[in-house]
């Protein structure tokens, strides 16, 4: 993602002369407007307004990203509101739907100028990772996280709460199985860790794409 520095050095000006360009703070030639505008369009840089608007008012605004807001996620995103209230700030929810939405919502949420994103996603993959990377503001995993990513992450204990609910199932039924999202969610091995655990057999792991209508599908729910 291109930032105003780039732009700047595409068109061989400085950052402020581009700054200056944007907000119209200052007269320049033709010759060097069209120069950084042409920078701009070659590198797809579009000025972040709402970033501009926030160093006037000193609100900061931290995105999150969600795969859905029921069950316990509504009880994580209470709790984010609580804290995000806390640091004055504002917060700008994105529901996601798969990977490419998610791209999407990074996207917009760099453009509004978020100073971090909260990300509540199981569509994580090696992809999706290097993008958060590059975002260049805070970013902290909640719930599910990157395997051996060197990241922040809120976790929760999904082992004990996974070894407490299999052995609670066992006395009513030994067959029982796990469902769980990819693996390259630590969380989920977290899940499997906690079934083993209690007992649970391996081969009734089934590891499917925690996609709503996917998993819906799969159980057979109408």
């Amino acid at each position: 993602m291109a930032n105003i520095k780039d732009v700047a050095k595409l068109a061989g000006v400085s950052v402020s002369t581009v700054s200056n360009i944007i907000n119209g703070k200052t007269s320049v030639s033709a010759d060097l407007y069209q120069r950084v505008t042409k920078a701009m369009q070659e590198l797809n840089y579009h000025p972040n307004m709402l970033a501009m608007n926030l160093k006037k008012s000193k609100v900061n605004f931290i995105g999150i990203i969600i795969n859905q807001m029921t069950g316990h996620y509504n009880q994580i995103l209470e709790g984010i509101y609580r804290e995000i209230d806390k640091q004055k700030s504002q917060p700008i929810v994105k529901i996601v739907n798969g990977c490419i939405a998610e791209k999407e919502a990074i996207d917009t949420l760099m453009r509004l100028g978020v100073t971090g994103i909260i990300v509540i996603s199981s569509n994580l993959d090696d992809e999706l990772l290097d993008i958060y990377k590059d975002t260049r503001v805070p970013i902290v995993f909640a719930d599910f996280f990157p395997d051996n990513a060197d990241m922040n992450a809120v976790c929760f204990d999904n082992r004990k709460i996974v070894y407490e609910l299999t052995e609670q199932l066992k006395k009513k039924n030994d067959n029982i199985a796990l469902i769980v999202g990819n693996h390259f969610l630590g969380s989920e091995q977290d899940c499997i860790d906690g079934f083993i655990s209690a007992g649970g057999k391996s081969e009734n792991i089934l590891e499917i794409n925690l996609d709503k209508d996917k998993l819906d599908k799969y159980l057979k729910i109408e």
